[in-house]
């Protein structure tokens, strides 16, 4: 059906839209380049090469701050362990909501995803 499709379509590019974003935003906790040449100084033609600090981040997985290198998928399941939990008393019907307390590491990328400026 074509209203599906352009839904799908819609959907789909808008994930990668939000992906691109979270990717430039957390690329210093991740194994992506944070401080590639700009497109002024790179050879269209020629293998892309990767920066000093990219490599040193690949070879110590560290960044500069010591914190651990992720990829994007275990930086996400990092921060999936991030929780809010919802409890009701059964005969008195309270309900408490505890929200874990995100790792330093943690609150690092949820400081960096607001540094996004679409």
């Amino acid at each position: 059906k074509a209203d599906r499709t352009t839904t799908h379509l819609f959907i789909c590019l808008l994930a990668y839209y939000v992906r691109w974003h979270l990717e430039r935003a957390w690329a210093t906790l991740t194994y992506r380049d944070h401080d590639p040449l700009s497109s002024d100084e790179r050879d269209p033609v020629a293998p892309a090469e990767r920066s000093d600090a990219a490599d040193r981040k690949a070879a110590t997985h560290t960044t500069d701050s010591s914190e651990i290198v992720h990829s994007f998928k275990t930086l996400l399941e990092s921060l999936g362990t991030i929780v809010r939990n919802t409890h009701q008393h059964a005969e008195t019907g309270a309900t408490i909501t505890l929200d874990t307390i995100p790792t330093a590491h943690q609150q690092h990328a949820l400081e960096l995803v607001e540094t996004i400026n679409p």
